[in-house]
């Protein structure tokens, strides 16, 4: 895997948005359908994470040599459901104890993150072929939306 400046920049303020949400706030929502939604970014997160297995994930958007197309678990619907798992959890976080300050790190985050797959799709373009069609036949991030 070679990895790139524009990578480690993306990894960087993505996790340096999410580090400035949890720092700003608490780290559990409080009202009940807030967390929820947190708890399931969280397992959306895990779910996906399992799917990937360690030989194919990495926090940087660039392909692993010995990786792998993943196509189970959540990558059966969405491209790319660990970064709705950040979304979710963030999200919900920032909707529980909103100030303008973590609304604009959100904003950060969500921009950030949709630069990212832009990055990460013309790389896994390039890398497998058949990811064209899997593109095709799956949404980004919200399933049957986007």
């Amino acid at each position: 895997m070679n990895i790139s400046v524009k990578s480690v920049l993306l990894v960087t303020i993505q996790l340096g948005a999410i580090l400035a949400i949890f720092a700003t706030g608490p780290l559990f929502a409080s009202s009940p359908a807030l967390l929820f939604l947190e708890l399931l970014g969280g397992g959306v997160g895990l779910w996906a994470l399992v799917a990937m297995r360690l030989t194919t994930f990495s926090v940087l958007p660039d392909v692993k040599r010995a990786g792998e197309l993943t196509r189970r678990g959540p990558y059966r619907w969405i491209r790319h459901p660990m970064y709705l798992a950040v979304l979710l959890v963030t999200g919900a976080l920032v909707l529980d104890q909103p100030t303008s300050l973590r609304m604009g790190i959100e904003v950060v985050l969500l921009i950030d993150i949709l630069v990212k797959i832009g990055y990460e799709e013309a790389l896994l373009l390039r890398h497998y072929p058949a990811y064209a069609a899997y593109r095709q036949a799956t949404k980004r991030l919200l399933p049957y939306v986007y």
